[in-house]
């Protein structure tokens, strides 16, 4: 089976609708940011090779919030 796009999800649905870009300024913001709960990064790291195994191509980094409120597990997404 080829995999062309590996999509992962980060972060929880904290936002602080501060994108200029972003819809949510219109929904407003969530109260209370919480950092996400623990990763599984084991299970994690063996998706990713399963993923690049099967040839996934691209690397999808999602979320309900803003993934970006914490930038330090956003880098630990990508160097998985």
């Amino acid at each position: 089976m080829k995999i062309g796009t590996f999509s992962v999800v980060c972060g929880t649905n904290a936002c602080n609708a501060k994108c200029p870009f972003c819809i949510s300024r219109m929904t407003g913001t969530k109260s209370g940011l919480v950092p996400p709960s623990e990763v599984n990064w084991r299970n994690l790291r063996v998706a990713c090779r399963l993923a690049e195994k099967a040839g996934a191509t691209t690397a999808l980094i999602t979320g309900k919030g803003e993934p970006t409120l914490w930038p330090e597990l956003v880098g630990r997404f990508i160097c998985v």
